[in-house]
């Protein structure tokens, strides 16, 4: 079971919750559920999907980072959070 949160705000959309169930990880359900949120934030016109996240979080992590998401300065004082991320759609595809 995937679960996400989107917070659309201004030309990008800030991804606040991200997770799948344990007995879900390793089927591609995040992947797929990442692809969704890319294409969704795609036709609303979104130019950068950004989130911020925790480095213990070594799958997450690097889930965002196959995806193109770059690493970028902090954004936000959220306490939990010691890495942020970005990614710039492009326009063309919806």
């Amino acid at each position: 079971m995937p679960c996400a949160g989107v917070r659309f705000t201004g030309d990008y959309a800030e991804l606040t919750k991200f997770f799948t169930l344990p007995n879900h990880r390793g089927r591609g359900v995040g992947s797929r559920l990442l692809r969704e949120i890319e294409r969704v934030c795609g036709a609303r016109a979104i130019g950068t999907i950004r989130l911020d996240t925790r480095a213990e979080l070594k799958v997450a992590c690097a889930l965002y980072e196959r995806f193109g998401f770059e690493r970028v300065d902090a954004f936000n004082d959220e306490p939990y959070s010691d890495r942020w991320y970005a990614k710039a759609l492009d326009q063309r595809v919806r």
